[in-house]
């Protein structure tokens, strides 16, 4: 499908683009939906005269001071399910110490405790941390109880991770060494992916077995996410996700445990194989207990789906689900996620409801989707040409003022339009409004 992008320059990357967000996010409402439907016919009013009006009004504002200075970023595309770019702050991982018990609840085994070292372990005592869990199951004798096995396979994979991801660091290494050599000779060869193969059909036996002997079944789940997070570890030679989304649903079916239930959900994440009926349901339904992080990348992860099957209003309650989630959001990674999900938020609002928003950043998003998504409607001509422009927005007490345009086109015309939804502004706020559509 051809894609036309509308990029803004902010001070942060999309994940950011929201970030003076006053923390307050607009919510759907019937009055939201009937004040402006997408279905609403476009305006017969002469484009010219809103034009030369809004026009003549800037030319008499005097700005206020102190003028709050903002700058602000929209990103359009032919599709809405785009919204959800893919995003670095997104993308789910497998945490082992997240979700592992801690040493006093387990056996008493070298393994155990130099595994847990590892988890502990910062960025300079990794390496060595690492060398002594290699040396431990070295030595180590055969495991027999559950834990102790989780344990080997855990510190297998977790060796076979690191030694590969030093492979990579000392292969690009060598190609900056072969650059700078005058590329003479064939290119370094890259090095061979760890095998998750085994490892993943090793924890999951595990897993059974614990079932059959009813064992620990928090070793069992345990096992499981294992299995499951080796087999879509995209750095290992074999990705089975269609087995690993089996064995995830399986975990949450079967387990209460927050942080269980929080690392299946957030595998779930990175995952594209299509869910078990009402599977996507009831991890909806556990977004308000999982932790922050998890709850908004499972909101992403659950709207994306929804907005696959061209169901909207499902994709914006749960997104308001996973916004609300990450409300009292504290990292800054977090607050990333969290603009993010209001810009998508933003994106689906505006196309599928019209104007509308309770922050100025949130109705500037929403009105820009659905300007954009009734130039599509109409098969206007300027969405095939495409074009770049810009504008200053002007929030006072009196209303908005728009002015210093670089450029005359439908899209720009029908900004000034909706410009009457926006919500005043505490403070009086310019924007400048940089606006590049790319086909």
């Amino acid at each position: 499908m051809q894609r036309a992008r509308l990029v803004v320059p902010t001070t942060a990357a999309l994940g950011a683009a929201l970030a003076f967000l006053l923390g307050t996010v607009g919510t759907s409402s019937p009055a939201d939906a009937e004040a402006s439907p997408l279905a609403a016919a476009p305006t017969d009013r002469p484009r010219p005269i809103v034009r030369r009006v809004a026009e003549h009004r800037s030319e008499h504002v005097r700005l206020p001071v102190p003028v709050r200075m903002l700058s602000h970023t929209v990103t359009l595309s032919l599709d809405v399910s785009d919204a959800l770019t893919t995003s670095t702050a997104i993308a789910p991982g497998w945490d082992a110490e997240r979700v592992w018990p801690l040493p006093d609840e387990l056996p008493e085994h070298s393994v155990l405790f130099a595994l847990q070292d590892v988890f502990a372990a910062d960025d300079t005592d990794r390496s060595d941390a690492l060398d002594e869990l290699d040396a431990v199951l070295m030595d180590a004798g055969p495991a027999s109880e559950p834990w102790v096995q989780l344990a080997v396979i855990e510190a297998e994979r977790t060796l076979a991770r690191a030694a590969y991801d030093d492979a990579i660091v000392h292969h690009e290494a060598e190609l900056e060494a072969w650059a700078a050599a005058g590329g003479v000779g064939p290119l370094p060869e890259p090095p061979v992916p760890w095998s998750a193969v085994s490892l993943g059909s090793d924890a999951h036996a595990l897993s059974m077995a614990v079932d059959v002997f009813q064992d620990d079944p928090m070793a069992g789940n345990l096992a499981r996410l294992t299995a499951a997070a080796s087999w879509l570890d995209w750095t290992s030679d074999d990705i089975d996700e269609a087995r690993a989304v089996e064995l995830l649903v399986e975990v949450l079916d079967r387990s209460d445990d927050p942080l269980v239930v929080a690392s299946a959900a957030d595998l779930l994440v990175g995952t594209a194989t299509d869910l078990p009926e009402g599977a996507l349901s009831d991890l909806e339904d556990r977004i308000p207990q999982l932790p922050e992080d998890v709850a908004m990348r499972v909101a992403w992860f659950a709207a994306d789906r929804h907005l696959a099957s061209d169901d909207p209003s499902t994709a914006l309650r749960v997104l308001d689900l996973g916004i609300e989630a990450g409300s009292m959001a504290r990292s800054s990674d977090d607050a990333a996620v969290l603009d993010t999900l209001q810009q998508a938020r933003s994106a689906v609002f505006g196309q599928v409801f019209g104007p509308g928003g309770q922050t100025l950043p949130d109705a500037l998003d929403a009105l820009a989707w659905h300007c954009w998504s009734r130039m599509v409607t109409i098969d206007e001509a300027w969405v095939a040409d495409g074009t770049d422009y810009e504008g200053t927005l002007l929030m006072v007490p009196s209303g908005p003022h728009w002015m210093d345009w670089t450029d005359d086109n439908p899209h720009r015309d029908c900004l000034v339009e909706g410009s009457e939804h926006l919500p005043s502004t505490a403070v009086p706020t310019q924007i400048r409004f940089r606006v590049a559509v790319a086909l």
